[in-house]
């Protein structure tokens, strides 16, 4: 097969690039390149922000440390709506959990801190009338933050679409990331990443 190399040898064939143009090309095809030969989840980085909270069993904690894992997968989600997104994983989680006790999971619904000054108390008992599971509600602690610093802090992308997950350490150093439903391939990468970080 052709390399790279011998197609731009053949001055028969290759074009003559505009000159305002030719290298934006070339960084298009680039960014392309590096996108899709990134593997998903091999983007870490980013350090989760001091943060004080209750569980919907009320228990408080203040975060990062209060997280109880060695590693601790965190489902992060910001709408109602995206719960089934959430619940798609839990399955999955409770494998992890169950075959390794350094790992704990915890779901992060995040709410303006404004709201929650407002309607935090009403916002939080609704969740709990909504989950009959107590250790489920064990496991929900709601952060009222601010959210553009919140998401700086992690590196999130500003998109609020869908959920993030993240595997952080008890520093709150962010080890690996993933997004949206589950899937068997993000699943997979999620395990790696526990095992190179045990």
């Amino acid at each position: 097969m052709p390399t790279i190399a011998s197609f731009e040898d053949n001055r028969m064939f290759k074009p003559k690039p505009h000159p305002r143009t030719g290298s934006k090309a070339v960084l298009v095809v680039l960014a392309v390149f590096i996108a899709v030969a990134t593997p998903f989840g091999a983007h870490a980085g980013g350090l989760f922000p001091q943060v004080t909270a209750a569980n919907l069993e009320q228990r408080n904690y203040r975060l990062p440390e209060g997280f109880e894992g060695k590693l601790n997968i965190l489902v992060i989600a910001y709408r109602r709506e995206q719960q089934d997104l959430v619940d798609s994983w839990f399955p999955a989680f409770q494998r992890i959990e169950q075959n390794d006790r350094s790992v704990r999971f915890y779901e992060l619904p995040v709410i303006s801190r404004l709201t929650g000054f407002f309607m935090g108390w009403m916002i939080d008992r609704g969740m709990r009338r909504g989950i009959p599971s107590k250790d489920k509600r064990a496991r929900v602690i709601t952060l009222y933050v601010d959210k553009d610093a919140f998401e700086t802090a992690l590196d999130l992308p500003t998109s609020e679409d869908t959920i993030y997950i993240l595997l952080v350490d008890r520093r709150g150093r962010v080890l690996w990331r993933g997004e949206g439903s589950y899937s068997d391939r993000t699943a997979a990468s999620l395990r790696s990443a526990i095992a190179k970080n045990r």
